[in-house]
This record gives C-alpha cells, sequence and structure tokens, in this order.
C-alpha cells in the first residue's frame, strides 16, 4: 500500500483487493493521493470495494445515466449536456467504462467532425471528459482514457462591432417586437438569453436600473437604464404578462432566431450576429472613455481578459489615437 510518482504531477496509488494488486491514477499531488489511497482502504473494509467496480465493468449508457441525476438540479448546463451524452450514448452504447479506449475516444471525435465544427466538439469531449473524472472518482473504472487527449486549437473569431449606419438599417428591417430588443441589447449590452429572461420586476425606471437575475456566471448585476433605453422601456412594458419582451399578441418571445435572420437579410448588413451587439456595447463605452474593469462589471464577465476582446475600438479610433502623436 504505497503511493509513487510515476511523472511530474501523476500519482499512483498501490495496494490489494481480494488478493489482487490494484495500480490506479491517484492525482496530481502527493497528498491527493493519499487521501485517495486512504479512502480506498476504508472502502475495502467496510466492503463497499469490489472488483467488478473497478474493472471498469458499468456499460457507458448505464453510467450516463447516473452521471444525469447527478448533475441535474446544479448545473445550469444539465439541459445541453442531455443532447451530448445522446450522442455519446449513439456512439458508445453499451461498451464498458473500463473498454473505452483513447483510441474510441478519437474515433469519437472524427466521427463528430462530420457533423458539427471542431468547437462543438470541443465541448463535446470537455462533458465526456468529466464524465470519466466523475467514473473514477466513484470507483466505477480504474483511470480517465482522455487524460493525454488535447482539444482542438480553435482560431479566436474576429469581434465584430455595429456601426451607426448598420445599426439604422437593422432597426429599419426589424419587425415591431424586435426592434426594442435589439435596442436594450446595444444600451445594456445583455445576452440574448437574459433579455428573453426578463422581468418587469426585475425593471426599477424610478432608479433607472436593471437588475439582470438569469445571468451566465449566476451572479446578479445590475445596469443603469439611459434615457433613450427609457422611452423605449416605457413602451414595451405596457404590454401583457411577466416578462418584458413579447410578441404582438403579448405573448413571451421564446427565440428571435429566424426574426433576426429576416431582419439582417432584408437590411444587407454582412456577417452580423445578435451576439454582436455585446460587442458593439463594450467598445462604444470605450471608445467614449469609460474604464475597461466599470465595462467588465456591466458585461457581467468573471475575467477581464474576456472583456478586452469586446472591448476592441474601432479602426477609425485607433487611426485617431496615433494621430494624436504627430505634432502639432
Amino acid at each position: 500500500m504505497v503511493v509513487y510518482e510515476k511523472r511530474p504531477g501523476y500519482f499512483i496509488i498501490d495496494y490489494y483487493l481480494d488478493g489482487k494488486r490494484i495500480r490506479e491514477y491517484g492525482g496530481r499531488t502527493k497528498a491527493e493521493a493519499r487521501y485517495r489511497l486512504a479512502k480506498r482502504l476504508t472502502e475495502i473494509r467496510e466492503g463497499k470495494l469490489n472488483l467488478e467496480a473497478l474493472n471498469g465493468r458499468m456499460p457507458f449508457t448505464a453510467f450516463a445515466l447516473e452521471y444525469l441525476k447527478m448533475s441535474n438540479g446544479y448545473k445550469r448546463s444539465c439541459k445541453r449536456e442531455e443532447v451530448i451524452i445522446k450522442h455519446l450514448n449513439g456512439f458508445f452504447g453499451d461498451k464498458p467504462l473500463g473498454k473505452i479506449t483513447a483510441y474510441d475516444v478519437e474515433n469519437y471525435r472524427q466521427e463528430r467532425l462530420n457533423f458539427v465544427t471542431q468547437s462543438s466538439v470541443n465541448r463535446e469531449t470537455i462533458v465526456l471528459r468529466h464524465m470519466f473524472n466523475t467514473a473514477v472518482k466513484h470507483g466505477k473504472m480504474m483511470q480517465n482514457p482522455m487524460r493525454d487527449i488535447k482539444q482542438y486549437k480553435i482560431q479566436e473569431r474576429k469581434i465584430r462591432v455595429i456601426t451607426k449606419e448598420e445599426e439604422e438599417k437593422l432597426l429599419n428591417a426589424s419587425c415591431n417586437h424586435l426592434k426594442p430588443i435589439i435596442i436594450t441589447a446595444l444600451h445594456t449590452g445583455m445576452r440574448l438569453g437574459e433579455l428573453l429572461n426578463l422581468k418587469h420586476e426585475n425593471i426599477n425606471m424610478d432608479e433607472a436600473v436593471i437588475t439582470v437575475v438569469d445571468t451566465k456566471s449566476t451572479k446578479i448585476r445590475t445596469i443603469p437604464i439611459n434615457n433613450e433605453l427609457k422611452t423605449i422601456l416605457k413602451y414595451v412594458i405596457k404590454v401583457g404578462n411577466d416578462r418584458v419582451f413579447c410578441d404582438d399578441d403579448g405573448r413571451s418571445i421564446k427565440s428571435i432566431k429566424t426574426a433576426f435572420k429576416n431582419a439582417v437579410r432584408r437590411s444587407g448588413i454582412k456577417h452580423c450576429r445578435f451576439h454582436d451587439t455585446r460587442a458593439t456595447f463594450a467598445s462604444r463605452l470605450v471608445e467614449k472613455g469609460v474604464n475597461i474593469v466599470t465595462v467588465k462589471e456591466l458585461l457581467g464577465h468573471a475575467d477581464i481578459r474576456t472583456t478586452m476582446r469586446y472591448a476592441e475600438p474601432a479602426p477609425e479610433y485607433k487611426r485617431q489615437a496615433v494621430e494624436a502623436l504627430s505634432s502639432q
């Protein structure tokens, strides 16, 4: 019963179970490996550990069901994971966990590339990696076969900023229920999901502030309402149910995918996504001299490096900045 380092940052625990010598991954530090070894020895004494579990005989689909039950309730992305795991089940089926190799995972990735982008495959393999780590943690398999599998390197997409001219064209081409959503996005930097889930109770017109509750990071943030947006919201708030943004019949808007696509097509603007409104919001703030920390808080970013990507000034402002160095 020992702990040893196989390679830097990779510790092995070595013990006996039912007369058979077991060597498995213990963790990235000696302390973590010692803790796992102590846990294994306790499980052996209490009769909770057996060779069948360690040999990874549980079918992938069976463990996937257990994993979803564990994830449900504490992960905001569980619905998305259900879709991903459906694809994983279709490929791995009832293959025992212990029989799944890195080669199998690579085959899965290559097959998925026939249908989705590398970014999507990366997201799917993140879920798969976490599933295997969870299986190892709970004694369902010996080791994670994805330890040495790297994510695809994705070229960073250039941030798109909507110009004032494009904004006017886009709004003119938008239907009645889409216009206030676009305007609110451009004046708050809110994500589409945050906008569609926005309720009347989240808007305080007296204090001129929006409280964003349903956020990606789960952290509540507040965004001031400027005068232009206040006028728009006063009109929108008169509409029906508890949601702020509704269609012409007073029903909550669930999606604007088709409406926005049609507006972009009619406007003649090229390569415009709704998410570009966040980049536009950030860029315009930076151009007005707002400090990057304030922009970060308004956007609700956890890492300021993410904000830096959104807050790139337009080319003409860069040119003006350099020209300012010219002798007067």
